[in-house]
C-alpha cells in the first residue's frame, strides 16, 4: 500500500477540523509503520504494577494479555521533537517497562505507594506503577482515530473528536519501552489515596461499610473518575434519569461556586474595617466573594480533569462574573452566545459533542422557567421563594429535557422529575460539597504537596487521616439515602410503548409547551402560537433527520433491504422484508465485552422499529417467545416465521469475527432459530435450551432451501455438516425472482472452484469472500459472477491490507461497483423485485452511512 503524505511530523500533527476530516476520508495513515514516541500519560489509571511483568516477547501480541486504554500526549516521534504535540488513545498491556533513570533519582510515589504497598514508602523505589503524569517511551502502532459507522449506534469517532484525540492504536512489545520519569499527578494521587483509605479502613461501623459500598460514586463526585461505576450502577442511573449527577458539570460547579461565594462573604464580614478601611471594603469588597467562588470552582474543575462539561460550566461561570465585574447588563441571549463563542474558541471539537448543545438548552430552559413562573413567586417570603425556585428549576429542567433525551438518544426516563426533585437538592447540600472537602483533606494528607505546611502547623498525618475518614463516612451516609431512594424508584420503571421517537418526542414536547403556556401571562392566541410553533419546528426537524432511516413500506411486497453493518474485520448482514428480519453472522466480540450485536445490530433494530424498546428485561422476553415450528429443509421450500425480533440467525462458521456475539443473540432473545454448523454455536444453543430458552437449531448443508417472506434462500455449501474452518462457511444464495444476493462467508479459491457450476451469471450483489483477501475471489469466480455490486466488509487500515489490490482490480474490470465498510460505513441496499417495473430503471438503490445516511453533527 502506498501513502501520499510527504509531511514532517509537525505538519502532520497541526490538527484542525478540516485536516481531521482529511485523515478520515482519504483512508490513509501518516504513520504506516511503528514509531517510537516519548509521551506523557494523561489518563487516570488503576494500579498497574509493571515491575514484575514478563520480559518483552515479540512473538506475543498485546491482545493476548489484559490491556488498558490510556491517553498519551505525544511530544516526540522517532527523535523529532514536536512543536504541536497531539493526543493518541492506545491499548497498553502489562508488558515489562524498566525505569530509564537510576532508582535513587526516580521520584517515589508516597500516595499511591501507601495504597499499593502499605506504609513503607521506601518500598516504592522497587515498584513501577504507571500513573497519570508519568513520562514514557513506547513503540506504538497508530492510525487516524476512527469509529464504526452504523445508524443508531454510539459514535465513537465523535467522542474521540470531542475529546481532542487524533489517533488510536496499541503499544508494540519492544525492549526499549520504558518509564522515563514517574511523576504522578495530584488527581492520580488523590484517587489512589482515597481508594486505599476506603478499602483498608477497619469496618467499625455502618458508615465505614457504606463508604466501601459507594467507593465508585465517591470517586466520581470527588475527581470525576467514573471508571469504577459498574453496568448495574449506570443502569440504575439511566432508569431514574440521574446519570448527570455522576458527571462533574454545571450543577456541581455552581454548587461549589455558590459555597465559595458564601465563604467569601463570610470572610468579608470577619475582616476588621480598620485594616483596609471601610471605604475600600465598600468599594472593592465585592471582589472577594467572586474571587473565592472562581478559585474553588476552578480547583474543582482541575480535579475533574478539565473534561469538556466542566470546561463549559467554568467558562459560563467566569463570563457571568465578568458581566458583573464590568457592570454590563445581563441579557440571557447575549450571555449564551458569548459562552458558546468562548467554548468553541477554547475547544473547537466541542461542536461534535451533543452535551454541548444540551447544556446550552438546559440554561435556556432554566431562564425560560424563571421568566414564566416569576409572577407566581412575587410577594412571597424570601425563604419560600428560595425553596420554590430550587424545586422549580428541577421540575422545569427535568420535564423539558425529556423530549430532548427521547429525540437525541431514543430513550428517556419518566421517573426523572421525581428522582431529581429529591436527589439533586440533597446531594447539593451534602454529598457534592462533602466530596470536595474530602478531596482537599486527602491532598493535605500527602507529604508530597504540603510537607512544609505540615512542619509549620504541626498537623499530624493521623489527624488528617481521621478527618478524611470522617468526611468520607459523612459523604457515604448522604449517598446511601440517595441511592436507596433511587433503588426504590427503580421498581416503578417502565418502558415506553413501541412508538417511533418522532411521534413520542413531538407529542411530549407539545404537551409540555401546553402545560407551561397555561401559566404564561398571555392571550389565548399567543398561547396557541407558543405551543404550535416550537412543536411544528421539532416535527420538521425530526422528519428531516429521519428521512435516511425510513423503513420500507410494509405494503410493498416486492421491496426488501440488505444492511451490511460496519463491524471492522468481520461480518454482520441483516435482511429486512415486510417488517421481518434475519441476520447472517454476528460480528466479533472482544475481551473487554464489546460486541457488535449490542453496539450496532440492536440499536439499528430498535431505530427501524423491528426491535421493540419494551423488550422486558430482554432476557425475560426470550423465555416468552413462541417456539417456532420446525421447518422441513430439503425438497419443497418451507415458509419460516418467528415472533422474535429476528426470524432466524445464520452463522457462517466459528471464527470470532463471524460468530463472536452468538451469546448476545441468546442472552437478549433476539431469535428462536439458529442455523449453523459451528460447534461453539451449537454448544451455546444447547446450553440455552437447558435453561428453557427454546432455541431451535438447524444445520447448514448444500441442497437445502428456505422460503422466507417470499425470498428463496438456497444453501450452496458445505457438503457436510461442519463449520470450523473458513472453507466450511455456510454459503447462501438469496433470490427474489429477479435479483440474487450471494453470501459466501470466508471461503477460499478451492471452494469457489467447486461452486462455479452451481452459480449463475446474473448475481446482482456479492459480499466479497473472506473480506477481499488474496486467498479468495479467483479470476474465474469473479468472471462467472460479474456482480453489479461488490461489498468488502473489512477493518479500517487493517494489518492484512484487505481488500487487496489484486482482488479489487478483478471486480473493477468486470464493471462491479465497489463498497467498503471501512471507508463508507454501514451500507444499505434497497431492492425492488417488481417485474412490472421498466427494466431500464435501476431497481437496486445503494446508500452508505458516510455519504448518504450520516446525520449532520452533532447528531451523527
Amino acid at each position: 500500500m502506498s501513502y501520499q503524505f510527504k509531511l514532517s511530523h509537525d505538519q502532520v500533527n497541526q490538527v484542525n477540523i478540516s485536516r481531521w476530516y482529511l485523515l478520515e476520508q482519504v483512508n490513509q495513515n501518516p504513520y504506516p509503520r511503528p514509531i517510537t514516541v516519548k509521551a506523557k500519560v494523561l489518563s487516570l489509571l488503576p494500579i498497574i504494577d509493571l515491575s514484575n511483568a514478563e520480559p518483552v516477547n515479540k512473538n506475543k501480541h498485546i491482545n493476548d494479555k489484559v490491556s488498558h486504554k490510556i491517553n498519551l500526549r505525544i511530544e516526540q516521534i522517532d527523535g523529532e521533537q514536536l512543536t504541536h504535540p497531539f493526543v493518541a488513545r492506545v491499548s497498553i498491556s502489562n508488558v515489562h517497562l524498566p525505569m530509564h533513570l537510576p532508582l535513587r533519582l526516580a521520584m517515589h510515589l508516597p500516595l499511591h505507594a501507601v495504597g499499593h504497598l502499605g506504609s513503607d514508602s521506601n518500598a516504592t523505589d522497587n515498584k513501577r506503577v504507571l500513573s497519570q503524569g508519568d513520562s514514557v517511551q513506547l513503540k506504538l502502532k497508530l492510525k487516524p482515530a476512527h469509529g464504526f459507522a452504523n445508524l443508531g449506534s454510539f459514535s465513537y469517532v465523535r467522542w474521540l473528536k470531542s475529546n481532542g484525540i487524533h489517533f488510536n492504536g496499541y503499544v508494540k512489545p519492544d525492549a526499549n519501552n520504558q518509564i522515563l520519569l514517574q511523576q504522578p499527578s495530584m488527581r492520580q494521587s488523590v484517587q489512589r489515596r482515597l481508594q486505599y483509605l476506603i478499602q483498608n479502613s477497619p469496618v467499625k461501623n455502618r458508615s465505614a461499610q457504606k463508604a466501601k459500598q459507594y467507593l465508585a460514586f465517591i470517586l466520581a463526585l470527588s475527581i470525576g473518575d467514573k471508571s469504577q461505576l459498574t453496568q448495574q450502577h449506570w443502569q440504575l442511573l439511566q432508569n431514574t434519569g440521574t446519570q448527570h449527577l455522576m458527571a462533574i458539570s454545571g450543577l456541581h460547579l455552581s454548587i461549589i461556586a455558590g459555597l465559595g461565594y458564601l465563604l467569601g462573604r463570610l470572610l468579608l464580614m470577619l475582616v476588621p474595617g480598620a485594616i483596609f478601611g471601610r471605604s475600600w471594603i465598600n468599594a472593592y469588597g465585592y471582589l472577594l466573594p467572586i474571587a473565592m467562588s472562581l478559585i474553588l470552582a476552578s480547583f474543582y474543575a482541575y480535579l475533574a480533569g478539565f473534561a469538556m462539561p466542566t470546561i463549559r460550566a467554568l467558562v459560563m461561570l467566569w463570563l457571568f462574573f465578568m458581566f458583573r465585574f464590568l457592570k454590563l447588563p445581563f441579557k440571557p441571549f447575549r450571555y449564551l452566545l458569548s459562552s458558546a463563542f468562548v467554548i468553541v474558541l477554547i475547544e473547537p471539537f466541542a461542536i461534535f459533542d451533543i452535551s454541548f448543545y444540551l447544556s446550552l438548552l438546559a440554561v435556556m430552559i432554566i431562564i425560560y422557567g424563571v421568566y414564566v413562573f416569576k409572577h407566581h413567586l412575587a410577594n412571597r417570603s424570601w425563604l419560600l421563594r428560595f425553596i420554590a425556585s430550587i424545586l422549580l428549576v428541577q421540575v422545569v429542567v427535568s420535564l423539558m429535557v425529556l423530549p430532548l433525551s427521547l429525540w437525541f438518544f431514543n430513550n428517556m426516563s419518566l421517573l426523572s422529575p421525581i428522582a431529581n426533585i429529591i436527589v439533586v437538592p440533597i446531594m447539593s447540600i451534602s454529598a457534592i460539597p462533602l466530596s470536595l472537602l474530602t478531596t482537599i483533606s486527602t491532598i493535605f494528607l500527602s507529604t508530597d504537596y504540603f510537607s512544609a505546611s505540615f512542619t509549620s502547623t504541626g498537623m499530624s498525618s493521623q489527624l488528617a487521616q481521621d478527618m478524611t475518614m470522617l468526611l468520607l463516612q459523612l459523604t457515604a451516609v448522604s449517598l446511601d439515602f440517595c441511592i436507596e431512594y433511587l433503588h426504590w424508584l427503580d421498581q416503578f420503571h417502565i418502558e415506553l410503548p413501541n412508538m417511533s421517537s418522532l411521534f413520542k418526542s413531538t407529542c411530549l414536547f407539545a404537551a409540555l409547551c401546553g402545560a407551561f403556556s397555561w401559566v404564561l401571562p398571555a392571550t389565548k392566541k399567543q398561547k396557541a402560537l407558543f405551543v404550535a410553533l416550537p412543536t411544528t419546528l421539532l416535527l420538521l426537524m425530526n422528519l428531516a433527520m429521519n428521512v435516511a432511516i425510513t423503513r420500507i413500506s410494509t405494503n410493498d411486497q416486492h421491496a426488501w433491504r440488505v444492511v451490511v453493518f460496519d463491524v471492522g474485520h468481520g461480518l454482520a448482514v441483516l435482511i429486512e422484508k415486510n417488517g421481518h428480519a434475519m441476520l447472517y453472522d454476528t460480528g466479533a466480540k472482544f475481551k473487554s465485552g464489546f460486541n457488535f450485536i449490542e453496539a450496532s445490530v440492536m440499536p439499528y433494530l430498535q431505530l427501524s422499529s423491528i426491535l421493540k424498546p419494551s423488550i422486558l428485561s430482554l432476557a425475560q422476553q426470550s423465555q416468552l417467545q413462541s417456539f417456532p415450528r420446525k421447518p422441513h429443509l430439503g425438497g419443497r421450500p418451507q415458509n419460516l416465521a418467528s415472533s422474535s425480533p429476528l426470524d432466524m440467525v445464520i452463522i457462517s462458521h466459528s471464527d470470532n469475527d463471524h460468530a463472536g456475539a452468538i451469546n448476545e443473540i441468546v442472552k437478549h432473545g433476539l431469535s428462536t432459530h439458529v442455523i449453523s454448523n459451528a460447534d461453539n454455536v451449537i454448544n451455546r444453543v444447547r446450553s440455552a435450551n437447558q435453561a428453557e430458552n427454546k432455541i431451535h437449531h438447524t444445520p447448514c448443508v448444500k441442497g437445502q432451501s428456505i422460503n422466507w417472506q417470499g425470498l428463496t434462500i438456497e444453501m450452496l455449501w458445505p457438503e457436510d455438516i461442519k463449520g470450523e474452518e473458513n472453507d466450511d462457511s455456510c454459503v447462501l444464495l438469496i433470490f427474489d425472482g429477479k435479483h440474487r444476493l450471494l453470501l459466501p462467508g470466508d471461503i477460499s479459491k478451492r471452494v469457489e472452484a467447486k461452486l462455479l457450476s452451481t452459480l449463475s451469471h446474473d448475481i446482482d450483489l456479492v459480499i466479497a469472500p473472506h473480506h477481499g483477501s488474496k486467498s479468495s475471489s479467483s479470476l474465474a469466480f469473479v468472471e462467472k459472477l460479474a456482480p453489479d455490486y461488490i461489498v468488502y466488509s473489512s477493518g479500517y487500515l487493517n494489518r492484512w491490507h484487505m481488500p487487496v489490490q489484486a482482488v479489487q482490480q478483478r471486480y473493477r474490470q468486470m464493471g462491479s461497483k465497489a463498497f467498503n465498510t471501512a471507508e463508507q460505513g454501514m451500507l444499505v441496499f434497497d431492492i425492488n423485485s417488481n417485474t412490472n417495473i421498466n427494466t431500464s430503471i435501476n431497481t437496486i438503490t445503494a446508500r452508505s452511512y458516510r455519504h448518504d445516511l450520516w446525520r449532520p453533527w452533532p447528531f451523527n
